[in-house]
């Protein structure tokens, strides 16, 4: 594992890129883009994983917006660790960190709809 610091405005990957690691915001916050279009933002705890995950290039482009730091996961590393099933393990835990949102959407939108429709 690596930890890597980004200035302002630097790239830190490009769309189209060969995956080879996996990259957790520890610090900053930086923008997704896709093509030039910008999909989110990212800040702490974030990670990019998805190429590495399903076994392709990079869907994005990711510019610094203010300093970042990041720690960089080779699929190397995650090999030697884990063992080649890796991307399995990383999937169900993607799957599980999925589920979770929706847990938590749909707590809230229930809550929402308890609150604000109790007349009808």
């Amino acid at each position: 594992m690596i930890n890597c610091e980004f200035e302002k405005g630097q790239m830190i990957l490009y769309e189209g890129d060969i995956r080879q690691s996996i990259f957790i915001v520890k610090y900053g916050s930086d923008k997704c883009f896709k093509g030039i279009k910008e999909v989110k933002i990212l800040g702490s705890r974030d990670f990019l994983e998805k190429a590495v995950l399903f076994n392709t290039n990079r869907s994005l482009s990711v510019t610094v917006i203010e300093i970042s730091i990041c720690y960089q996961i080779s699929e190397s590393l995650l090999i030697d660790i884990i063992g080649e099933e890796f991307r399995k393990l990383l999937f169900l835990f993607w799957v599980k960190f999925l589920l979770r949102i929706v847990n938590i959407w749909n707590y809230y939108l229930m809550k929402f709809f308890r609150e604000n429709f109790r007349k009808f």
